[in-house]
Order: structure tokens, then sequence, then C-alpha cells
């Protein structure tokens, strides 16, 4: 009994089904969620699942990732939610990967007093390690560009020898020539200036919470 309640407590994750939900969709009605090959177009306040594959189209999007991180989606986006944790023994954990296909993305991960965070953006031959911030990713067919607005972030790549990560910190930038395989300084320059405002982090705890009772 010792034993089975000791493995319960060390691997207590959340068992949700769900890992978030669409909080806002504007512009066209175009977007959509490729689930187990089907696609989904009705988005209004859909609840999504780990696999999930969100294809913004013409459209914006605005999307909780429980319990408060979100993610906001220009035109032309494409992104996997790959993976999801939350284990709720002390300290509390919560851990995620998403692909990032195409397009162009703000992220805003909250991080709460006491909190231990692994958070993962994977892209193909780099890696965004998040550290409670707020920051955008976009792509074209040559480069990524990672414009960090608020704490920092971690990057790095397989094709990149190096025995520390790139930390690009509050108001900096970074660029990865997807050809060369090499990283680049840039001028800060934020380009989704017209993205769907994100919400309050407290309310969105607030919505998580009572869905997990």
């Amino acid at each position: 009994m010792r034993l089975i309640l000791c493995a319960c407590f060390i691997f207590s994750l959340s068992a949700f089904a769900d890992i978030g939900r669409i909080l806002q969709s504007s512009v066209g009605k175009d977007a959509f969620i490729l689930r187990a090959g089907k696609k989904i177009f009705q988005l209004s306040d859909l609840s999504l699942e780990l696999g999930d594959e969100i294809h913004s189209e013409g459209s914006r999007i605005l999307i909780h990732i429980y319990p408060a991180n979100q993610l906001s989606l220009g035109p032309k986006s494409i992104l996997i939610l790959s993976e999801h944790s939350i284990k709720t023994t002390k300290p509390e954990t919560l851990s995620s990967v998403i692909g990032f296909q195409q397009g162009l993305v703000r992220f805003n991960f909250h991080l709460e007093n006491g909190q231990e965070i692994d958070h993962k953006i994977r892209a193909d031959g780099i890696v965004f390690v998040v550290r409670g911030t707020e920051f955008e990713i976009s792509s074209n067919e040559n480069q990524y560009d990672l414009e960090v607005s608020r704490g920092q972030v971690e990057v790095s790549s397989p094709f990149i020898q190096s025995f520390v990560p790139e930390i690009i910190t509050e108001q900096r930038s970074l660029r990865f020539d997807r050809k060369k395989h090499v990283f680049l300084k840039k001028k800060f320059q934020p380009k989704f200036n017209n993205y769907l405002r994100f919400r309050d982090p407290a309310n969105l705890l607030k919505s998580w919470r009572g869905i997990k009772k």
C-alpha cells in the first residue's frame, strides 16, 4: 500500500483530456483544427486536445493553454500541441512542447510563485526554452526570428555546437538562418502588432480551477 501511495504522489499529473481552449478567432472563418485526420472548423470556445494541429489560415486566433499560458496566432500559422502535463504535487511543475510549423505567433507564458516550468517550442532545427516570458516567433523559408518582449528565452540548435544555449533577454532578438545553420543578432523589431490581445492570467487561472474541479 505504501508503495502505491508513493507512486501516486510522485506521478501525480493532471489527467484531463482537455489541455486548453480557443478564446477568440477573428477575421475569417477558414481556420481549422486538424484532429485525428479530421478538420474542425467550429472553433468558438473549442476545447483543445494533445496532438491537435492548429491552422489559422486567414484568421487570427487566441488560445488558452492550461493553466494560464496563451498563444496568439497570426494568419498562415500552424502549431502542433505535442506534449502537456501538470504535476500537482509540491512544487507544482508545468511542462509542454509546442511544435511550431510556420507563421507568426506571439506567446505569453505565465509563471506563479513556487512553480517550476519546462516549456519548449520546437521548430525545424531549433528549440526555444521558455522561462516565464512573452515573446514572438516568425518564420519564412530562410529563417526563424525571435523577438523577446519580456523575460528571457533560451535558444539551441543541434546544428550549432555550444556548451551553453543562446540566452535572449528582454527587448532583444535573434535570427536563425535555416540554410546556413547559424545564429545572427538583429535589431529588436516585433512584426505582430495587431495580434489578439492576451487576457488577464488571474482570470484564466480562475477559469481553469473551475474546470478541473
